[in-house]
């Protein structure tokens, strides 16, 4: 079979996953942040033009209200939007792993969305994380930046493997998504 790009700007290679050796894989064992576990707020940018495959729209990079917010993020809290309209923080209300913005705000192909969660750790120390994400996406662990995806990375079923830091006990995990052109979701597996 002969698989050939969409187009001249079509991607044939996956984001960047780091130093992963099979030896380093196989011991690797996954437990998901499961979609009832995170609390969402957007979508912002919902009106912005449709973003182009080759990357997304400069609101993934624009710092907006919600990555300003510090410690534990609850339902209820509110957030402002460029344009003044004030966001509130819902509880994802979804079964499985995957959360899907898509299904909550009907934008498949444009906007952003954030979603929170706390987790807990037993010591210091780094954890290996499993990203799923459809299409482009910043990570925040403890307010600082862990992981950007700003590229083009292949199929967006297939996981994006990183590193961060956990303190011992409560971490806030920030996710802030853009979607791509017919996706708008996430999941998110932290190694046990």
């Amino acid at each position: 079979y002969l698989l050939i790009g969409g187009g001249t700007e079509a991607r044939s290679t996956i984001a960047p996953q780091g130093s992963w050796s099979p030896e380093t894989m196989s011991a690797l064992r996954f437990e998901p942040i499961k979609a009832s576990k995170w609390r969402w707020v957007g979508p912002f940018g919902k009106n912005d033009v449709k973003p182009k495959p080759s990357g997304p729209l400069p609101l993934l990079n624009a710092a907006l209200s919600p990555e300003k917010a510090v410690g534990e993020i609850k339902r209820g809290q509110t957030c402002q939007t460029s344009d003044g309209e004030t966001l509130v923080w819902k509880q994802v209300e979804q079964d499985g792993d995957k959360v899907d913005f898509a299904k909550m705000t009907g934008l498949s192909d444009r906007g952003v969305c954030y979603a929170a969660a706390r987790i807990q750790a037993d010591v210091a120390g780094q954890k290996t994380f499993a990203l799923r994400v459809d299409y482009w996406c910043k990570i925040w662990i403890n307010g600082k930046l862990v992981k950007a995806v700003e590229k083009g990375h292949g199929n967006p079923a297939s996981a994006i493997f990183f590193e961060a830091p956990l303190k011992p006990g409560p971490n806030d995990i920030l996710v802030k998504v853009h979607s791509g052109s017919r996706g708008n979701n996430f999941s998110l597996e932290m190694a046990k």
